[in-house]
């Protein structure tokens, strides 16, 4: 049996000592570095095979899971903030379309109604996109 491909990260004896350790019960060390991005690039660009194992200082594990948690949260916000200017658009267009308005006055008149109902304009886009779905545009000739 082929030991584990381990990156370890880390630094100083104690470094040295858990390195030494890992090579002795028969597992290859990957990178060894006491500089903690190093090591992380190492793992981006090792050949081969990547590791078995990561092995990180504590520290570092938890600004990563502090790090990982923050970008889901921003992907999530973008991913909202995207599907929201799609509604939001998709009502200018209906306004524009059935109204006869330009762009700009599509969005100042879903923003008013925004700001009178208190609600979002996202939320206005929703409701100016259901109606739409359920009156029909009179201004329309059916041939």
């Amino acid at each position: 049996m082929s030991g584990l491909r381990v990156l370890f990260v880390g630094q100083g004896h104690t470094f040295n000592r858990v390195s030494r350790a890992i090579r002795q019960a028969g597992h290859e060390v990957l990178e060894q570095t006491g500089a903690e991005g190093e090591g992380l690039d190492a793992l981006a660009v090792s050949q081969g095979l990547p590791p078995d194992l990561v092995i990180l200082p504590g520290e570092m594990a938890s600004g990563l899971i502090r790090e990982r948690e923050r970008l889901r949260k921003t992907v999530a916000k973008l991913e909202e903030a995207l599907e929201s200017r799609k509604v939001i658009e998709r009502a200018k267009g209906l306004l524009m379309e059935q109204q006869g308005l330009k762009e700009s006055e599509a969005y100042a008149r879903m923003r008013q109604l925004a700001m009178d109902k208190r609600k979002s304009i996202r939320e206005i886009a929703e409701v100016i996109i259901g109606l739409a779905d359920l009156v029909p545009d009179t201004r329309r000739t059916v041939e």
